[in-house]
C-alpha cells in the first residue's frame, strides 16, 4: 500500500530525471596527494568528510556546507 498519490510511472520519471544530472565519481580518480593533505586535516574532526573535501580539494571548487566544525 503506498502512502504517495504520486503514480508510479510519475515517480520513476521524476527520479530518472534527478539521477540523470548527478555526476558520480569514483574515489580512485581522485589524487592520493589530495587524500592525504584532506586524511591529516580532518581525521579528528569528521572522516566522514574526508572523500568530499578530498574532491573539492583535487577539482579546485568552493565546498558549500552546513558542518559548522567542517567550516571552522
Amino acid at each position: 500500500m503506498s502512502t504517495s498519490k504520486i503514480e508510479e510511472s510519475n515517480l520513476v520519471e521524476a527520479a530518472e530525471k534527478i539521477l540523470s544530472k548527478l555526476n558520480f565519481i569514483s574515489h580512485e580518480l581522485i589524487a592520493e596527494a589530495s587524500w592525504k593533505e584532506v586524511y591529516n586535516l580532518l581525521k579528528d574532526i569528521d572522516p566522514s568528510d574526508i572523500p568530499f573535501v578530498a574532491l573539492d580539494l583535487d577539482l579546485n571548487c568552493k565546498l558549500r556546507t552546513g558542518d559548522k566544525k567542517l567550516k571552522n
